[in-house]
């Protein structure tokens, strides 16, 4: 290449190449300036091709081959150098945003020490858990502590009765769970204790299952420790017990230990058992009064003279049965006999306030002494007798069937008829 083409100026053999590819034969500025910039930046290779005299054609294209197969070689090379550099070099990330990774550490096994304390750390967690209470039967708790036992035997009759119809939709699982909060809210309704024990049954048909079969003797066998012998189902539950096969050895059943307990009226009896208490019933609430203190021990209050017993359910399945008779201490008795003269004698004289007096101290440190349950009943006979003698003087002597009334009223309980006929008359004298 001369200068003057290193300055600027193409040579001949250039000219006459871009002269090729122009319309007008001589080429224009422009052409020249294009194809000098064309040869400059293509490859030696291509240039040499391009430097080479053209053969004659018969029909003009815009590239000879020669042009075109050193661009597609050109080309092929290039792809396949892209292609090995990019299955060489890693692939870059995609730009997303990572979460920061904290390292762990190799797991250690722990020490004795740090398992105890690792185990009462979950016991003090488990102990501050909020535990799932039961408003309803919380409620009837503290009516029984109360002494208020109609609104346990309310929810008790209502839970029955929704076992029930459970059961006759053969929702057995669902009767089971009504059943057992029935007997929760009052140990003492024996009717749940007999549908418990039949829903159970019905599971061990159904599924074949000695389990289920077993809480169904266990249930039964509470009927018959709670309910009166005079129950229309005693004597049917007895009979399925009799029939049923021997039951399955199980761990902690054993047979219901007696324990005789006895106390005077008004007496306490604390009896410790060594045992977990679960729950409790009392056959006869007229006669005891039985709570437990703590886990393992039961209070006894004598109420009333008169036999009863209370079985006691332990948390290990086991069950006690204390067969409780209260008696009237003698100085009780002693002071019941005076009472009982002194009411007599009042009798005798026509002093029917001092004998209802004396006659109602009877009944409270005896209760059902039918001696002083006779005097009231001749009481309640004059009290009618006066209440008639008044009702004629209330018009003639206003004054007098005053006295008349207030003696009804003395000799009458509040909730006898005659009482509150004569308040009434009392009430319309004294206006």
């Amino acid at each position: 290449m001369s200068d003057t083409e290193e300055a600027g100026e193409l040579s001949a053999e250039a000219k006459a190449f871009l002269a090729g590819h122009e319309t007008t034969g001589e080429p224009s500025a422009e052409a020249l300036e294009r194809g000098r910039v064309r040869l400059e930046g293509a490859p030696l290779a291509v240039a040499a091709a391009l430097m080479k005299p053209q053969q004659p054609r018969s029909r003009r294209t815009l590239f000879p081959p020669e042009v075109l197969a050193a661009a597609a070689m050109v080309s092929l090379l290039l792809g396949a150098q892209a292609l090995y550099l990019a299955f060489r070099a890693p692939t870059a990330p995609v730009a997303e945003p990572v979460a920061e990774v904290t390292p762990v550490e190799p797991k250690r096994e722990a020490e004795p020490a740090e398992v105890t304390n690792q185990v009462l750390e979950e016991k003090k967690e488990a102990a501050e858990a909020p535990v799932k209470v039961d408003v309803e039967l919380n409620a009837v708790a503290a009516a029984w502590r109360q002494g208020d036992f109609e609104g346990a035997r309310r929810l008790a009759g209502r839970l029955y009765e929704e076992g029930k119809n459970e059961r006759t939709r053969k929702n057995f699982e669902a009767a089971a769970l009504r059943f057992q909060k029935c007997i929760k809210a009052d140990p003492r309704y024996h009717p749940c204790y007999r549908q418990l024990g039949s829903v159970y049954a019905s599971i061990a048909m159904r599924d074949q299952s000695a389990v289920a079969m077993e809480q169904a003797r266990r249930a039964y066998e509470d009927f018959l420790d709670v309910a009166p012998p005079d129950d229309a189902y005693y004597p049917k539950v007895k009979a399925i017990l009799e029939l049923a096969p021997a039951p399955t050895p199980i761990v902690n059943r054993e047979v219901p230990a007696v324990i005789p307990l006895s106390l005077s009226v008004d007496g306490t009896v604390k009896l410790p058992l060594a045992r977990p208490v679960s729950r409790l019933a009392v056959l006869d609430l007229k006669v005891i009064e039985a709570r437990v203190l703590g886990t393992d021990t039961v209070q006894v209050e004598g109420l009333r003279s008169g036999k009863t017993t209370v079985t006691v359910w332990f948390i290990d399945g086991s069950r006690t049965i204390l067969m409780v008779e209260v008696k009237v201490s003698e100085r009780r008795v002693e002071r019941v006999g005076e009472l009982f003269a002194d009411a007599n004698k009042a009798l005798a004289a026509k002093d029917f306030v001092l004998a209802s007096a004396f006659s109602k101290q009877v009944l409270e440190l005896e209760p059902g002494h039918s001696g002083a349950q006779n005097i009231l009943g001749q009481l309640r006979t004059q009290a009618r007798e006066a209440y008639l003698r008044g009702y004629q003087l209330r018009d003639r002597d206003p004054a007098e069937a005053i006295t008349w009334f207030e003696l009804v009223v003395l000799l009458t309980p509040p909730e006898d008829e005659t009482h509150q006929k004569a308040l009434s008359r009392l009430r319309e004298l004294r206006k």
